[in-house]
């Protein structure tokens, strides 16, 4: 989707472009993004799905990582990630799949 054909568009001193949208879309989205977080902060949740994810921070201290390293397999596309409020979520399976592979990578020869 085009996003200059479907809202109006400006472009700031900056560079950066503005997009225009219905309030009505923001106030959706702001509302889809508050019960999200209270899903993920829940204790007790009964969304099984959101087990499946892990914060950066939770992967970061699993993978002994840091932040430039998830950046750039994000940018490598080995990693996909969503953002809820300013915290970016990994699937466990991808995670999971990025530690055994570092394992693997890291094993010395002779002793395997």
């Amino acid at each position: 989707m085009n996003v200059t054909k479907k809202f109006g568009t400006n472009e700031t001193n900056n560079g950066e472009i503005m997009v225009m949208v219905p309030l009505s879309l923001l106030n959706t989205i702001d509302r889809k993004q508050d019960e999200l977080l209270k899903l993920l902060k829940s204790e007790n949740s009964n969304a099984p799905a959101l087990k499946e994810y892990l914060s950066e921070e939770e992967a970061r201290a699993m993978l002994k990582k840091g932040k430039t390293w998830f950046f750039n397999m994000r940018s490598e596309g080995k990693l996909t990630g969503l953002k809820v409020g300013g915290t970016r979520y990994y699937k466990l399976t991808e995670i999971e799949y990025l530690f055994s592979e570092d394992v693997h990578n890291t094993q010395d020869p002779e002793r395997v």
